[in-house]
């Protein structure tokens, strides 16, 4: 990597050099394998908002179920972090029984009725009673 380039520019030729010869010498499987094993140890070493921007245009990242689970993780961690905090300030503090509750909850379609619900619910309990 030149040493004159800022880390995510540099990893981002990186990554596009790997996606090229992964096109070129490995079958479909094993590139979207590959690739996203890249992006699990990038994330390791750079900030998640760098990640993003360095993975940005790659094809084989949208065909990978692993990215997609890790994607689909990170959706459910922030609606169950959001709902909390919307919550907390409509509701009070849930106790440990309602926030178990919630966080269990890994339909993010339930997950965006609740939002919605947040904002005409009187409590926790009529809340989670969401469909």
């Amino acid at each position: 990597m030149p040493d004159d380039q800022p880390l995510p520019d540099a990893l981002r030729e990186v990554v596009r050099e790997i996606d090229r010869r992964l096109g070129k010498e490995t079958n479909q499987a094993e590139a979207a394998r590959l690739m996203t094993a890249a992006y699990i140890l990038t994330g390791l070493r750079v900030p998640k908002e760098d990640l993003a921007s360095i993975y940005k245009g790659i094809g084989l990242m949208k065909e990978s179920t692993a990215f997609d689970e890790a994607v689909e993780e990170g959706e459910l961690k922030r609606s169950h972090r959001l709902l909390l905090r919307l919550g907390r300030k409509r509701f009070g503090n849930p106790d440990g029984t309602t926030e178990a509750a919630l966080t269990a909850i890994s339909d993010l379609d339930r997950l965006e009725r609740l939002a919605d619900a947040i904002l005409t619910a009187s409590s926790w309990e009529e809340l989670l009673a969401t469909p």
